[in-house]
């Protein structure tokens, strides 16, 4: 399947962890780097997104993590958690935790990073699927 026309996309912390370890789907993710770098896809992520992936690559290549945050920052938008972003963090982290199965507050704040900016948010994680307000594309998209 093509990657739906976006020229802008906000992308989740796992996926930077599906294409930096080379897993399964690395190269589909290499497409959509591709065309950040040829700046026909501008790609933000929240600075918790920071966060996570270096905690989820140094856990086995603290150097790689290093690198890669080098990378992100360098290359895609980064959009600091403002109190918008906060507001509308706490109001996803309250309507999708009530039904037993909570939200994490990084993908809370990831999913409020995409509303506020209106844009559509590429992710793997389960969690994500719940958000109506949130428009969410998954790697079989790209």
């Amino acid at each position: 399947m093509k990657m739906p026309s976006l020229s802008r996309i906000a992308i989740d912390s796992e996926i930077f962890v599906i294409y930096f370890k080379e897993e399964e789907d690395a190269e589909r993710i290499k497409g959509l780097m591709q065309r950040v770098r040829d700046n026909e896809t501008e790609a933000i992520i929240s600075s918790i997104t920071l966060s996570e992936v270096y905690y989820s690559l140094a856990r086995y290549d603290q150097s790689l993590a290093e690198e890669v945050l080098s990378v992100l920052k360098s290359q895609l938008k980064v959009i600091p958690v403002n109190i918008e972003i906060a507001e509308l963090t706490g109001e996803f982290k309250y309507r999708y935790s009530k039904a037993g199965d909570p939200l994490p507050i990084a993908d809370a704040i990831i999913a409020a990073t995409a509303k506020i900016e209106n844009v559509s948010l590429l992710a793997e994680d389960p969690h994500f699927d719940k958000i109506k307000e949130v428009d969410t594309v998954s790697i079989d998209d790209l």
